[in-house]
């Protein structure tokens, strides 16, 4: 699928510390040796996408969840 897409940029919506391991670290490995920027919101808290091409990550934390 990342071959098909070509996805510069990979926004990834998890709680810090789930019970499911999410994100895979393989898969964050996977795209960073593709070198595609990656943002989380466990670690930069808010992330929002504006048109065209603009990421702003607002470190603005909503609440904090930690699972588990």
């Amino acid at each position: 699928m990342l071959d098909l897409l070509k996805p510069k940029v990979a926004i990834i919506s998890v709680g810090e510390g789930n019970s499911y391991g999410h994100p895979d670290p393989s898969f964050i490995g996977e795209l960073r040796r593709r070198k595609i920027q990656v943002w989380r919101t466990d670690q930069s808290g808010g992330v929002s996408v504006a048109s065209p091409n603009k990421i702003r990550v607002t470190g603005k934390e909503w609440w904090r969840i930690k699972w588990g």
